[in-house]
């Protein structure tokens, strides 16, 4: 059995969702191949945190929570931090908010894309960076 045959074989045993993210993950990882995903047990422990941190972000918008970051006002008048939301959604739409810019009505499926093209960060990073509440 050729590769690329192995490859469609085990495609077809995992689903063309978990396969998509695979290649979300590859796009991302440039110096991974696909067989490191599959056979390299390092490489693989860090494609399911990946994965668990992309779904931990999606269920927390979804339950109504906010990813933000808390600012220390110039104003020396103001004694307490201000909260700045950055990803937050309702029923429908994603909203993010970065460095002045901002959009509404993003679909959920594009929290992977926002996460890594927006904010520049893999999932894992974005949530050591910003506190969800």
């Amino acid at each position: 059995m050729s590769i690329l045959q192995e490859y469609e074989n085990i495609k077809k045993q995992i689903g063309d969702q978990a396969y998509e993210k695979i290649n979300s993950f590859l796009d991302l990882h440039k110096n991974y191949l696909l067989s490191d995903v599959f056979y390299n047990e390092q490489v693989y422990g860090e494609f399911e945190n990946w994965c668990k941190s992309i779904d931990e972000i999606y269920m927390n918008i979804l339950s109504g929570k906010t990813y933000g970051r808390y600012i220390k006002p110039s104003n020396p008048v103001l004694k307490s931090n201000i909260y700045s939301a950055v990803l937050s959604a309702d029923d429908e739409y994603i909203y993010w908010c970065n460095y002045g810019s901002s959009a509404t009505k993003n679909t959920k499926e594009y929290v992977l894309w926002i996460i890594t093209h927006i904010f520049e960060l893999t999932p894992e990073a974005f949530i050591k960076k910003f506190v969800c509440e």
